[in-house]
């Protein structure tokens, strides 16, 4: 159920809500949120008197972002919003009729574009394209894309200047990049969480926000001496390819995608975590690295602002390295060129400079957790979004407000039952997956 609201919300985050915002700010809550370095956390704090309500901060957004007189996605040098749609594919009966069920699901949630294709259709709408007899492809026009580090930047500096506006003598909002947390302490029977950091303490006076991505297990780990954080949310390796397309190959129109690449957000991920080596889904590849874990190879493709091509992806629960394998690289190429034969004569060799390598933020189950932590009042996490932390921003943020301020479940979506909304913010809590991962 939570995926069907991610899936449904997604275009509406776009168009009607503003840009995705992954963080937002209020009265007298810190921040610990992801650091610029690999090596450190960082904090963001705010101690001003004034509480904005999310959908206030994203107008607020859009108006400091764009130029006067443009709205955002008017405004691609802002951060490079692409609405090229995206097109998903399925090559087996099986995969067709998961589909053709996406499809009615997202026609249901109201999402506009929805469009089943057949295999000549396919081609029409992607010559580069090459796919098995029987294939289908489901088409969302009305999807976009963005550049995550532009937009990571933009979300920062409107923070800024949002915080600059406001009256009265204490600041709204303090930056402190590369600044390491060292711990949090509750203040036991009185209100608020201290942050200690390698350089100083602070003091929340309503509450703290953990959204460290792949570091916050282990920070949250070392403030609980609960080892299950570490297991719960953990660091899953990912490697991005980025190239000129071939000479002669045509341009492609849509972000694309295999079907399998979506399973990754559910419990079959953590399944096959768990088995070590499992049945990796039948569309995609798994192979085996130096360190003998499965790699999840499958296929994703698009066209960035610049004309470059980006192809992936692999997904690995392979610790903290994050150098670029070229046994990696070669399986994503291979895999690729099934579905873009053009590609089949570009080598890994020729990528490894440009190949991007990170570390997603996986929480166990596929889900996000997203919620108060076990043992320190006063204290929210909010982290394991992996690759979908632009996106589920805003609705993060409005949990986070329900869990630490009290503040009532906006009712954005239309056909959407408070009671859904109210189970589907269950299914986040951490609680519900930490004891399952002490005793493991």
């Amino acid at each position: 159920m939570v995926g069907q609201l991610a899936s449904a919300a997604t275009t509406h985050m776009y168009y009607e809500q503003g840009f995705p915002r992954r963080y937002s700010l209020y009265n007298s809550i810190c921040c610990c949120s992801e650091a610029r370095s690999s090596e450190q956390r960082g904090i963001s704090c705010t101690a001003g008197a004034t509480t904005l309500p999310i959908n206030q901060l994203c107008q607020t957004s859009l108006r400091s972002v764009a130029p006067a007189g443009l709205a955002f996605w008017q405004c691609p040098l802002c951060v490079i919003l692409q609405a090229n749609g995206s097109l998903l594919l399925a090559t087996t009966a099986a995969e067709i009729q998961q589909l053709e069920a996406r499809a009615v699901m997202l026609q249901q949630q109201g999402i506009p574009g929805v469009l089943l294709l057949s295999p000549r259709e396919l081609k029409m709408h992607e010559p580069a394209l090459k796919l098995p007899t029987g294939s289908m492809g489901l088409l969302v026009s009305s999807d976009a894309q963005i550049n995550g580090k532009r937009t990571a930047f933009a979300m920062l500096d409107d923070c800024k200047r949002l915080a600059e506006s406001g009256d009265g003598p204490h600041p709204r909002l303090q930056v402190s990049l590369g600044e390491g947390v060292v711990t949090l302490e509750p203040h036991g029977s009185q209100p608020g969480v201290t942050v200690v950091t390698d350089r100083r303490s602070i003091r929340a006076h309503q509450g703290v926000v953990v959204a460290a991505g792949v570091w916050s297990g282990q920070l949250l780990a070392d403030c609980t001496s609960q080892t299950g954080w570490q297991r719960l949310l953990q660091p899953r390796r990912g490697h991005l390819l980025e190239m000129q397309p071939p000479a002669g190959m045509p341009r492609l129109n849509s972000g694309m995608m295999e079907l399998s690449y979506t399973q990754h957000y559910s419990a079959a991920a953590e399944q096959q975590h768990a088995a070590s080596t499992g049945p990796s889904p039948a569309s995609s590849k798994s192979i085996g690295n130096a360190n003998m874990t499965a790699v999840d190879i499958t296929f994703t493709a698009t066209t960035s602002a610049s004309g470059s091509l980006l192809i992936g992806s692999s997904r690995e629960f392979g610790g903290w390295d994050s150098t670029p394998s070229e046994s990696i690289v070669s399986a994503i190429m291979a895999r690729a060129a099934t579905f873009l034969p053009d590609l089949s004569t570009i080598t890994a060799d020729e990528l490894m400079h440009s190949t991007r390598v990170g570390l997603r933020p996986y929480a166990l189950g596929g889900l996000p957790a997203v919620g108060p932590v076990p043992g320190l009042s006063g204290v929210v996490v909010a982290a394991g979004h992996e690759g979908s932390g632009l996106c589920l921003g805003p609705g993060t943020a409005e949990l986070v407000l329900h869990h630490l301020l009290g503040l009532q479940l906006q009712q954005e979506l239309e056909g959407i039952d408070a009671k859904d909304l109210t189970a589907a913010a269950l299914e986040l809590l951490p609680e519900r997956r930490l004891g399952a991962c002490t005793t493991a």
